[in-house]
């Protein structure tokens, strides 16, 4: 008898010690995972340690059943449960550290917040691989500080280094500055509203609409409210890949560095820092290859559904003018949303210039009229949102890459052009081999 329960115990300690050697691999095995993805987004690291501890829940079940049929049955006469019990005890404590580990692991890659935002959606059937963070999941609820995480605020604003002016609107200055061995643009506004600027702080914690609404209604420097604005909807559009990257902001001030470039530039100016990208005239663009144009149409083609329906409700893209795009290894994208309209437009002429850079009064004369030739509903215009934002697109896009006749190729629903009409357009022509 002493022979078996010497044996029994001399077993349980071997598959104990095995088992740890075991989770000690996988720690290991995660570690490494982890130092040759530091970069990659959350979304794999997640999948990551779900496989792990998949992995880690089959090793415990072929351990437990493993133990089970070796030992369960060989019990002492005088004690016929203690054998059980000491091994449901032992599984418990391996069981406990190995969750341990997993738990430490996914702490230690994503937010339980942003954990269980992803793992309540399908998951794609390709995992993304490209660098950039996963970025917080944006819903009518969502505030700016919640999802507002950029590398540069006043803490650091010092960190860039303006090294020249590189042009002047009748709103905003722009400098080209360096960042972190990066070139970037810093735009600053050309006015000053102080009172701009507490109402964009008084709302951080508001959700996003209130927060637009506050400073598109109430900012009363023209200046201002564009660069404001800018920096909420580059905010809202973080993840679309057809603008460029925003960096960060102040409201407060600027790098002392601006003294560099001359002129009498105060530092208590507020300012964005964006991706800087060379500039393509409308020219340039249109003496592209055929193939290259039908290629630029299709990336930016998903801004048609895209503008529709965003946390802010429908926006126009009134700046969507090929003086507002840029070149970024080989890929256009936007680099002005300062005149981006969000909101419900009125029927009517105005009268009191609120709308100034849609329409010209005079257009609209009757108190049920709208832009576009859209319904007026209870007082407001339906889709002119939808309506601009087509226009735009074929006015300073398709007409001058494609031509008139690819337009009229194109089929639409309700008068009014797709994103996925255009992409299969432009796919079949692709296809077809006549470019």
């Amino acid at each position: 008898m002493k022979r078996s329960v010497m044996t029994y115990v001399l077993l349980v300690v071997i598959i104990s010690l095995n088992f740890h050697v075991f989770v000690l691999q996988s720690q290991e095995n995660t570690i490494f995972k982890a130092e040759l993805l530091p970069k990659q987004d959350t979304v794999t690291r997640v999948l990551a340690n779900q496989t792990e501890q998949t992995y880690l829940n089959d090793a415990s079940s072929q351990m437990n059943n493993t133990i089970t049929n070796q030992t369960y049955g060989q019990t002492s006469p005088d004690h016929p449960n203690t054998q059980t019990a000491d091994l449901r005890s032992v599984l418990q404590v391996m069981q406990n550290q190995q969750n341990t580990t997993y738990k430490e692991g996914r702490n230690a890659t994503v937010s339980n917040k942003t954990f269980s935002a992803f793992t309540s959606q399908k998951q794609p059937d390709v995992l993304r691989t490209q660098t950039e963070p996963v970025l917080a999941i944006i819903n009518s609820n969502s505030t700016f500080n919640e999802i507002a995480r950029y590398d540069l605020n006043c803490s650091n604003v010092d960190e860039v280094t303006i090294i020249k002016g590189i042009g002047s609107g009748v709103d905003k200055r722009a400098f080209l500055a360096e960042f972190r061995g990066k070139q970037v643009v810093v735009k600053t506004a050309k006015g000053f509203d102080g009172e701009c600027i507490a109402l964009f702080e008084k709302h951080l914690e508001d959700p996003l609409l209130v927060l637009a609404d506050a400073v598109h209604y109430g900012c009363k420097s023209e200046s201002m409210r564009q660069l404001i604005m800018e920096l909420v909807y580059h905010t809202v559009f973080r993840s679309l890949p057809q603008f460029v990257t925003f960096h960060g902001f102040c409201l407060h001030k600027v790098p002392s560095s601006i003294a560099n470039v001359g002129g009498r530039y105060s530092t208590d100016r507020p300012m964005i820092v964006t991706e800087l990208g060379t500039p393509i005239a409308e020219e340039e663009l249109v003496a592209l290859p055929r193939k290259q144009k039908l290629n630029i149409c299709k990336e930016m083609a998903p801004l048609l559904d895209q503008m529709q329906d965003t946390v802010l409700g429908p926006i126009s893209m009134f700046d969507f003018k090929t003086k507002h795009f840029v070149m970024i290894n080989n890929t256009m994208k936007m680099f002005d949303l300062g005149l981006f309209f969000h909101g419900q437009l009125p029927c009517g002429p105005q009268n009191n210039g609120s709308l100034k850079y849609w329409q010209d009064d005079s257009v609209i004369s009757k108190p049920d009229q709208c832009l576009y030739d859209a319904p007026c509903v209870q007082g407001k215009c339906v889709d002119v949102h939808k309506m601009r934002n087509n226009f735009s697109f074929k006015r300073y896009l398709l007409y001058p890459l494609l031509g008139r006749e690819f337009y009229k190729s194109i089929p639409l629903t309700d008068n009014i052009m797709t994103s996925s009409a255009l992409i299969s357009r432009i796919d079949n022509e692709i296809d077809t081999g006549t470019v």
